[in-house]
């Protein structure tokens, strides 16, 4: 596929060329999760999210780590659309609050933010609301550009 790579354009330039394809939908933890974009920014992203039976626990809502993930997923993505050149992200931390159980069948939007983007840190927060707007998870997550896979792409590698 010809256009930007990690290395290349912008991030967001990289997300864009991505969903046209529609080759970014097809990839974990897109297919695994039924997450798919809604909408891609300068420094936030929306998805669209409706957890299927797979990924519920055994009290038979979405299971933790899913909702995590997913909001783990967002905040990256957000952070790559600000990023020149493309660059992806590695979570540092991930903070998560449930606050409302997710329901298999239901739709939700699932936004990542970025609140403070820096050379070595990148500060996002993201969020899941159910389709009244009523907010059922967050997450706040420090991540940090991946550098060594820039390097490595261009032979700098050490």
């Amino acid at each position: 596929m010809e256009g930007t790579t990690w290395g290349s354009g912008t991030g967001l330039d990289r997300i864009r060329q991505l969903l046209a394809a529609a080759e970014l939908d097809r990839t974990a933890p897109y297919d695994v999760l039924g997450l798919r974009f809604a909408a891609a920014e300068k420094g936030r992203v929306e998805f669209a999210w409706t957890p299927g039976a797979g990924v519920l626990n055994r009290g038979g809502v979405v299971h933790g780590g899913y909702i995590s993930a997913a909001l783990d997923e967002a905040g990256g993505v957000a952070a790559i659309s600000l990023s020149e050149p493309a660059t992806p992200f590695l979570t540092m931390s991930l903070n998560v609050d449930f606050l409302r159980p997710l329901l298999p069948g239901l739709s939700y939007a699932v936004v990542g933010t970025v609140l403070q983007s820096g050379r070595l840190r990148t500060l996002v927060h993201s969020t899941i609301t159910d389709d009244l707007g009523r907010l059922c998870a967050q997450g706040a997550a420090a991540l940090t550009p991946n550098r060594k896979l820039l390097e490595s792409l261009s032979g700098d590698a050490g």
